[in-house]
């Protein structure tokens, strides 16, 4: 204990008294306690109820506390004041400071009848024992990395210390690298560890040292943390296979092929590898400064020609890329397959075909040489009268090395009969296109030929009364096609007036532009004349009539009849409402006749002509019909059986409405 007195005239003190406490080894702490009491010398008094916020103050271990005095009544006798506990921090050595410093505050109003209180700065050494302090980490690795060596270094303050290390890294438990006397630990961290880093580059690497003496643990344990370890940039992922394919010649492409400029189509796909060390989540292709994103996609036609690398790589969740891998792709102009050809007949008697051949493929090489053409030449024959080609081997050509045939000439296997027509077929292919020629050999070329059973024109007889090759003329005019089809015709149907089977397109005043028409004409004349038509891809039928010159209207027969509405021809003045439907007429097969739409702006005097109907629409008597004028009202019209729709009464000019007219013929 030791007392301190306040400098004042007044004889107060205060009486300290600190205790140390059980120390903590582990932690380097040790709990102070202190006690103080204040006090007035013997033969003094005081009594203060307001000592107006007097304290004292105690520092200890970087600690600052404080116990008020509150209130005076002293007379030669101390009370006790308080008591504190600071905790006092040691050193790297185990040592602590143990100096107490006391002061006091606001006594400056403690006074009475010239005594006065005073204040009081002191300090007061405690003696704390020294603690045994563990060793302390000196140093780790810098740059440390997965993979490689991680080194930790321990200094110790004395001398027989043992020492046992811990580290963990990325999160992972603590891997205990054991205890022994040594002040150096080497541990590798696992290269897998880079798995718990997420999408970082980095982590953190946690060191942990305890402290040994005679067995038993020695000061506290001591940590490094948070120290930055890096993921190698070895581990980052490795893109697999990239594959491509031609879609135009339907092939996969493998190192230096070639396609073809503006027809080929290609697409890829970027595989994944096995063994790569990170799992990508994004696929790049770049060739020719085009770039694409993802696992497999389209890259499409090349318009430029020569050699290309396309290259792929992959990207990790932590943006790293792989090496990149790349193919050689040759892009060459291309042209398709040239081929023509005669046939003749040739030898003694003519039964043999000899074929006159000029044909070309484009010769196609990588930059290595590599030929990746090829040519090939097949010939088919086929009577005239049969379907099916039969494959024959003569004239046939096969070569990686040929590209060009110019008039060459060679016989087809067999016999072919001089009196029998054939179809010769070429086949010309490459790798990436085929084109065909056809050549019709005819019978051995005559005008005429004759035989007992009838006579062959421009061939060698062979069935019928008459055999005629190609197609026959009569009148100067096309009559039957040696194709055993239509004869097609275009343009406008009412000046086809001679009879036959014809298919048109691109007609005209025919119930559609396409189809099939059979026209049946007069014996002396083209003035009367029937046309009968069925539309293209149509389950109708359609006929009219030329009489005397003049056509009829189509009438539908069969087929998912509609009826066919024509726009009248108006007359004196009368034209057709534009706000309204133009004014029709229609006739169904049972021969009922319809009006509709609307008109305006004409004469309306009794008997003027509104339009007039044509022949195959008009009664057979006179008609009076009611229609609809400007006000809503009936308005009369006649119909007469010369086709005249005329005005009878209550007709204005405003508008007329033939919307509900109709009559039977």
């Amino acid at each position: 204990m030791e007392r301190l007195y306040f400098d004042g005239n007044w004889h107060g003190y205060v009486e300290v008294t600190s205790e140390v406490l059980t120390q903590n080894q582990i932690d380097a702490r040790t709990p102070v306690r202190i006690t103080a009491r204040i006090g007035q010398d013997s033969g003094y008094s005081i009594q203060f109820t307001d000592t107006y916020g007097a304290y004292l103050a105690f520092r200890l271990g970087g600690q600052t506390k404080y116990l008020y005095f509150e209130s005076l009544d002293l007379n030669g006798n101390s009370r006790h004041l308080g008591t504190l506990e600071f905790i006092v921090q040691h050193n790297e050595n185990g040592d602590a400071d143990g100096t107490l410093t006391i002061w006091s505050g606001d006594t400056r109003y403690i006074t009475f009848s010239g005594f006065y209180w005073g204040g009081i700065l002191h300090d007061i050494s405690i003696a704390i024992p020294h603690i045994n302090r563990s060793g302390v980490i000196e140093s780790v690795s810098p740059n440390a990395e997965l993979g490689k060596p991680v080194t930790v270094t321990v200094k110790d303050r004395e001398e027989g210390l043992e020492h046992q290390v811990w580290w963990k890294a990325f999160g992972s438990d603590w891997v205990d690298l054991g205890k022994k006397s040594e002040k150096v630990f080497t541990f590798t961290p696992s290269r897998e560890l880079h798995k718990n880093a997420g999408n970082s580059d980095t982590g953190k690497l946690d060191v942990c040292v305890r402290t040994f003496k005679d067995g038993k643990q020695y000061g506290w344990d001591v940590y490094k943390e948070n120290i930055p370890i890096k993921i190698p940039e070895d581990i980052k992922p490795t893109v697999g296979n990239l594959k491509l394919k031609d879609n135009y010649t339907n092939r996969e492409l493998e190192n230096g092929a070639v396609i073809l400029q503006h027809l080929s189509d290609v697409e890829y796909e970027i595989t994944d590898n096995p063994n790569s060390l990170t799992e990508p989540v994004e696929w790049h292709i770049e060739i020719d400064g085009r770039h694409y994103t993802g696992k497999n996609g389209t890259i499409g036609k090349l318009g430029k020609t020569g050699t290309f690398f396309p290259k792929a790589w992959v990207v990790d969740k932590r943006g790293r890329e792989s090496s990149p891998i790349s193919k050689p792709l040759t892009v060459s102009k291309y042209q398709a397959p040239q081929l023509s050809f005669v046939a003749r007949r040739s030898g003694a008697k003519k039964n043999t075909v000899t074929v006159t051949t000029t044909a070309k493929v484009i010769p196609l090489k990588n930059p290595t040489g590599r030929q990746y053409n090829s040519f090939s030449l097949e010939f088919y024959t086929r009577r005239i009268e049969d379907t099916q080609f039969i494959k024959n081997e003569g004239a046939s050509l096969k070569s990686t090395s040929t590209y060009e045939l110019i008039e060459h000439s060679a016989n087809l296997n067999g016999s072919f009969d001089t009196g029998q027509s054939y179809m010769i077929k070429a086949v010309l292919r490459d790798s990436f296109q085929e084109v065909e020629y056809l050549f019709p050999l005819s019978t051995e070329q005559v005008v005429a030929s004759y035989s007992q059973y009838g006579m062959g024109i421009g061939k060698v007889w062979e069935k019928g009364t008459l055999d005629v090759a190609g197609d026959v003329y009569v009148g100067g005019y096309l009559a039957i096609k040696g194709n055993q089809h239509s004869i097609s015709v275009t343009g406008d149907a009412n000046n086809l007036t001679r009879s036959g089977l014809f298919y048109g397109y691109r007609l005209t005043n025919t119930p559609t532009n396409a189809g099939y028409l059979t026209v049946h004409s007069h014996t002396d004349n083209d003035r009367y004349i029937s046309q009968t038509f069925v539309p293209f891809n149509a389950s109708e039928m359609h006929i009219r009539v030329k009489n005397n010159g003049t056509w009829s209207q189509w009438t539908q027969i069969g087929g998912n009849q509609q009826n066919l509405w024509y726009q009248a021809t108006l007359k004196n003045g009368w034209q057709h409402h534009t706000d309204y439907s133009n004014v029709l007429y229609s006739k169904t097969n049972d021969g009922i006749v319809f009006l509709s739409g609307t008109c305006k702006g004409g004469k309306t005097a009794y008997e003027t002509v509104i339009f007039t109907l044509p022949e195959g629409y008009r009664p057979t008597v006179s008609l009076f019909k009611m229609a609809l004028n400007n006000s809503y009202g009936i308005a009369i019209i006649a119909i007469y059986t010369s086709g005249n729709v005329v005005v009878k009464s209550n007709v204005d000019d405003k508008w007329l409405n033939l919307d509900n007219v109709s009559f039977k013929i």
